[in-house]
């Protein structure tokens, strides 16, 4: 009995002085890290197809908070190329078949690099990574996005035609459907 209180008093001083547990007792885990969400993504972005004969769009929201909102599509009732998704926010893994579209979270590494949480039809969330042109004056025009990584792999592509991010400018949100349409609307 002796012995193990000496061991409980000894632990209890180890403890105290901050030498590390034992194995298999577990540690306090790290707090989380705060996510980041930069100023230049946050507002109204119409993620559009435009280089080709059938034109398609459809309008995001990233939030302040992290929130991804999703806007109107033209076409309407996914018509043309948007009737796999409904939306222009997607993307494909061609050996697998597997494909994401823009789900409800955001976040930033830095000023260049946006990550969607992506919604996969396979069940699986995995992160969209967006690397921007590190510029932001092009926003307004075509922000110069290229798909980095979905789920931490450089396989995917977007899986339609060739995508453009345009931001709109923030008093344009109230006539969403037609903000981006109209160049001196955007910033």
């Amino acid at each position: 009995m002796r012995g193990a209180l000496a061991v409980a008093v000894a632990w209890s001083w180890l403890v105290g002085c901050g030498a590390d547990a034992p194995p298999g007792v577990p540690e306090e885990p790290a707090p989380p890290a705060p996510e980041l969400h930069d100023a230049r993504f946050v507002g109204l972005w119409l993620v559009e197809q435009p280089f080709h004969a059938l034109y398609e769009a459809t309008f995001y929201e990233l939030g302040a908070d992290g929130a991804v909102r999703e806007g109107p599509s033209d076409p309407a009732g996914c018509a043309a190329h948007l009737g796999e998704h409904c939306v222009t926010g997607s993307v494909a893994d061609a050996a697998t078949g597997t494909s994401c579209v823009f789900g409800e979270r955001w976040r930033s590494l830095d000023p260049a690099t946006l990550v969607v949480r992506g919604a996969c039809d396979d069940g699986r969330a995995r992160d969209i990574v967006l690397a921007f042109d590190p510029d932001p004056s092009g926003n307004a025009e075509s922000a110069g996005v290229v798909l980095a990584s979905v789920g931490g792999e450089t396989t995917w592509a977007h899986d339609n035609w060739e995508w453009s991010f345009r931001k709109c400018a923030p008093d344009a949100i109230e006539d969403a459907p037609h903000c981006c349409y109209l160049p001196d609307l955007c910033h």
